[in-house]
């Protein structure tokens, strides 16, 4: 859920999305294209669905300060809130660098493109990491 203040963004950045550059030249003619961009690269239909972030992202891409969109994932079995505390524990007993964005180019390797947060990486990729830093600490503790 929202606060009151994040719901107030969201609100604001939906009526950003309504007068962008490229929403109003083209896609305000052309409603089921816009629907369309919003099904593939977001998996919802309605600019209402979608979060914060992704409201930035679309906002950036409609005012070409972006040149593309990610392609949502249309069976994303994202992670489960265990496996990234897990991961992120096995991480800061591993790392040098024990940032948030240093594990983010970690998972790169296992998601093949860099996550924006560590909550969007798939069980898949969550489940390679969190074998690859035992096996690391493994080696690391000398066991």
């Amino acid at each position: 859920m929202y606060t009151k203040a994040q719901l107030k963004l969201k609100k604001q950045l939906i009526k950003a999305v309504h007068v962008s550059k490229r929403y109003v030249n083209f896609f305000r003619e052309n409603e089921s294209e816009y629907r369309e961009l919003l099904k593939k690269h977001f998996g919802v239909e309605s600019s209402t669905k979608l979060t914060i972030e992704q409201l930035m992202m679309l906002i950036d891409y409609l005012n070409f300060k972006r040149d593309s969109l990610p392609i949502f994932n249309q069976n994303p079995q994202k992670a489960t809130a265990r496996q990234i505390e897990h991961l992120r524990g096995l991480w800061n007993r591993y790392a040098k660098d024990k940032s948030e964005r240093a594990l983010l180019w970690f998972l790169k390797r296992f998601e093949g493109v860099l996550p924006l947060r560590v909550e969007y990486v798939s069980k898949e990729s969550a489940q390679k990491a969190i074998v690859a830093l035992k096996k690391s600490l493994r080696g690391k503790d000398g066991c």
